[in-house]
């Protein structure tokens, strides 16, 4: 769900602009995921995985009419270029789990209305507004670094592979499989020990090979 070539950060939404306004067609969907229960019956489990999202007034929005027993689980999700990266309206939840999101070039970051939340392995890479004024000392693992995705301007959020969201991640509640269902954990940084990763995509640490089809020697007349 997210816009590549000259549409790419386009819309200004990460910079706080065309909120409350007509935009063009092209960007009349401003919510990335929306996931609400206030008309119906009380949702005991809400999930959001391996989600790659750009270009939106609110790319992952969850509230609804819940439970004590409720959990929300929003995990391993890349957003770029939106208002607000996460806003999750989970108040009498019994638990909320934010865990090795990437967010890059928002206005916000992770906005949270919980009793209660573990959060755990975030990027906050290039945010108009600083989450630091919102007291969230129960984060751990905030990065501010930039996340060197491989070419997001063309669609392409993998991380390249000297990105510190590289072994990053948590375990808790982490998806067993990436976007391309790929298996989570796995050694990105080779250094013996399984890591999730940060974002949509895990990088397994192994080096892509390189086919030669054409070389000249120094000295030859010939190519080969």
């Amino acid at each position: 769900m997210n816009m590549e070539g000259a549409n790419y950060l386009s819309t200004g939404l990460y910079m706080g602009g065309g909120r409350g306004v007509s935009m063009p067609a092209a960007y009349g969907a401003k919510y990335g995921i929306m996931i609400t229960g206030i008309y119906g019956p009380s949702l005991e489990k809400i999930e959001v995985s391996n989600n790659i999202i750009s270009d939106c007034d609110a790319a992952i929005y969850t509230s609804g009419h819940i439970t004590d027993a409720s959990s929300y689980i929003v995990s391993n999700n890349t957003i770029t270029g939106s208002f607000i990266s996460i806003y999750l309206y989970a108040y009498q939840a019994s638990s909320a789990t934010i865990t090795n999101n990437a967010i890059d070039t928002c206005y916000y970051g992770l906005y949270t209305n919980c009793q209660t939340a573990i959060i755990e392995g975030i990027f906050e890479h290039d945010l108009s507004t600083s989450m630091a004024r919102f007291s969230r000392e129960f984060e751990q693992r905030v990065i501010t670094d930039d996340p060197l995705f491989v070419d997001p301007a063309n669609g392409d959020f993998s991380l390249s592979p000297v990105s510190p969201a590289i072994d990053a991640g948590f375990t808790t509640n982490a998806p067993v499989v990436d976007f391309n269902q790929a298996d989570r954990p796995s050694d990105g940084d080779r250094d013996g020990i399984l890591m999730h990763d940060l974002g949509a995509f895990e990088n397994d640490g192994v080096p892509k090979r390189v086919r030669i089809v054409q070389w000249r020697e120094i000295g030859s007349e010939h190519n080969r």
